[in-house]
């Protein structure tokens, strides 16, 4: 082999390391891309953990709390008795047990969805002092456009501190609430046009 043909092997080598290695490179920003991509489609992605819901925003995760809660949830309806700990929103518990009442699975929804805000930190706070009185005094009051278009707007009926409360589901009138064993929908009309109804921020 003469000093020339050396010469060009030892190019030839070179650039061909030169090449995988810049290939090397691209393939691993393509697999570190793909897995960002991946892990920021996961986040956005709402889903069940127990009775936490995870992932999207706060209000994808009360929407999908409140289509999968009415299968799940089956809490005997009292306003009195020993209430179900830690009060999540979501899991079954024996209907001979334990109780909850409206403010009670609103608080226990709260909890599941887990907003990051000031509010639902003072929600989480306020264990079994929680109920009706407590959202009319710590909430703010918004209007009743605002409750048709913000998912989990708590909805207080009555005068005072209320005798009955449902969040409402953004559609309209809608909302679920904790009035019968199981939970179940209703509007904020359901009581007749003889009864005061106040909307007030709470989960979104």
């Amino acid at each position: 082999m003469t000093e020339a043909e050396a010469k060009k092997r030892l190019a030839d080598a070179r650039a061909k390391a030169k090449r995988y290695r810049l290939l090397r490179e691209a393939w691993r920003r393509i697999v570190a891309k793909r897995l960002a991509y991946l892990h920021e489609l996961r986040q956005k992605q709402v889903r069940r953990r127990g009775n936490l819901i995870e992932g999207g925003t706060v209000e994808g995760r009360a929407a999908f709390l409140f289509r999968v809660a009415p299968a799940h949830f089956r809490s005997f309806y009292s306003e009195e008795g020993r209430y179900y700990k830690p009060p999540w929103a979501v899991t079954n518990v024996h209907a001979d047990t334990f109780r909850s009442d409206c403010s009670a699975w609103a608080r226990a929804a709260c909890l599941s969805i887990r907003p990051h805000t000031a509010l639902a930190r003072k929600v989480a706070d306020a264990g079994a002092g929680f109920y009706t009185g407590w959202v009319v005094e710590k909430c703010p009051q918004v209007d009743r456009h605002y409750a048709e278009t913000h998912i989990g707007t708590a909805v207080v009926y009555g005068t005072g501190t209320g005798f009955h409360m449902g969040l409402s589901l953004a559609e309209g009138s809608r909302t679920i609430q904790h009035g019968t064993p199981p939970l179940d929908y209703g509007s904020f009309d359901e009581f007749g046009p003889g009864t005061e109804v106040r909307y007030f921020a709470f989960i979104s």
